[in-house]
């Protein structure tokens, strides 16, 4: 089930604009296959989704990136690489490992923020915390790019 059902329900004006902007192709074979590319495009992207995690973990999830981009921007490649199973011959375990722990903190954060938890407290559990105390001095080493500031 999706978090936000109604997020996924796409609006009549959104239909009658894929409608309009279908109908104006006059080659059959390009409107099927421009049909199927927007049939979910009202749909948030994932770097959209991942935006919207940021935005929800607040101050506490900060020390863990310097630019919100290139950490949108590098998760969403991970992804891709892994989902469509891309070879990627600059693949490094280890900064993998970082990032996809970086989510899992993200996305703890997140789910403490869901339940009313300040930003304050959620802070200062996570400073605490020996483990991402530690993920906080190994990323910008292991993955520097992300703590580039952002333009």
């Amino acid at each position: 089930m999706a978090p936000h059902p109604e997020l996924e329900e796409q609006t009549d004006e959104s239909s009658a604009r894929i409608k309009r902007i279908v109908d104006a192709i006059e080659d059959r074979a390009d409107r099927a296959w421009l049909k199927q590319q927007l049939a979910y495009s009202h749909l948030p992207t994932f770097a959209d989704r991942l935006n919207q995690l940021l935005d929800q973990a607040g101050v506490a999830f900060v020390p863990y990136h310097g630019s919100r981009r290139q950490l949108v921007k590098v998760i969403k490649d991970m992804r891709n690489m892994i989902a469509h199973t891309r070879d990627d011959l600059e693949r490094d375990p280890s900064a993998m490992f970082r990032l996809a722990s970086t989510l899992d903190l993200l996305l703890r954060i997140v789910l403490l923020r869901e339940m009313g938890i300040s930003d304050k407290f959620c802070d200062a559990r996570v400073s605490c915390h020996p483990q991402w105390s530690y993920l906080r001095q190994v990323l910008p080493e292991v993955v520097p790019f992300i703590f580039t500031p952002d333009t």
